[in-house]
């Protein structure tokens, strides 16, 4: 089962869409984040290779979901926090090559 993960305020037909290539798995935090980025999946993930990197303070529903596909996961260490740079510890994109982020 492919589990994705989206914004819980994604556009219903964008949602409707994505649902066509598997189980779609909405995100929304409280109080974790500003409300502008709460929802965002590379907020919370961050895919290195074939493991999936979650915040500890990652929504526990998504968790919960990616367990029950059994998806490769390992928690960071880091917690979202409340601003940036706080928002973007989990915000990079990972290579056998390259680790693209902004590392201040």
């Amino acid at each position: 089962m492919k589990i994705i993960l989206a914004d819980n305020r994604i556009h219903c037909d964008a949602g409707t869409r994505l649902e066509a290539f598997g189980e779609v798995c909405y995100l929304e935090t409280k109080d974790v984040t500003y409300p502008s980025v709460s929802g965002h999946p590379d907020v919370f993930f961050c895919k290195v290779g074939e493991i999936l990197v979650c915040a500890p303070n990652a929504p526990e529903e998504a968790l919960v979901e990616l367990e029950k596909a059994e998806v490769p996961m390992v928690r960071g260490q880091k917690k979202v926090g409340k601003t940036y740079p706080e928002t973007a510890s989990y915000n990079c994109v990972v290579t056998d090559r390259y680790l693209i982020h902004n590392h201040k």
